[in-house]
């Protein structure tokens, strides 16, 4: 019977690919391989699947330590930021963005932890940080918004 070699394949919210930005859905699509797994594959087309259900629905509760920390070109203020996951939150990984002074927000990076240290950069004096949901491309997107902290004063 040809039905008796199909498998079924539950892939887990956590090892999903980031969000699309754009359209706010996963974009996912799958390999069909042959038996012998060499003399034939096809790729699935581009499936979009809603994600809007994903938004968080409360903020993280976050706290902000500032430390004097040495670097190679000498001494600058740095911001160590800690959040609180919620259990009901699937995700692992965040995208941090960071606005400096009165400018726009800029992707910094992308932590697999709670927790991340933003170095100030040159003569800034107040650093506002917001930590999302992993999206693609990396832009500051309102729906994927975890928290985003006060203005810190920097010296």
């Amino acid at each position: 019977m040809a039905d008796s070699n199909i498998k079924k394949v539950v892939i887990n919210k956590i090892d999903l690919p980031p969000i699309d930005a754009n359209n706010f859905s996963y974009n996912i699509r799958y390999r069909l391989i042959s038996e012998d797994k060499n003399r034939t594959s096809h790729w699935s087309r581009i499936h979009n699947i809603d994600a809007t259900d994903q938004a968080p629905g409360t903020f993280f509760d976050y706290s902000y330590f500032k430390e004097v920390v040495s670097t190679g070109t000498g001494t600058t203020t740095a911001i160590r930021l800690n959040w609180i996951v919620p259990t009901t939150y699937a995700g692992s990984t965040f995208d941090i963005f960071v606005k400096r002074n009165a400018g726009a927000y800029s992707y910094y990076a992308t932590s697999f932890t709670n927790n991340y240290v933003i170095l100030r950069e040159s003569t800034e004096t107040s650093i506002t940080i917001l930590v999302q949901m992993p999206t693609y491309p990396k832009v500051q997107t309102a729906s994927a918004k975890l928290f985003e902290t006060v203005a810190i004063t920097v010296p």
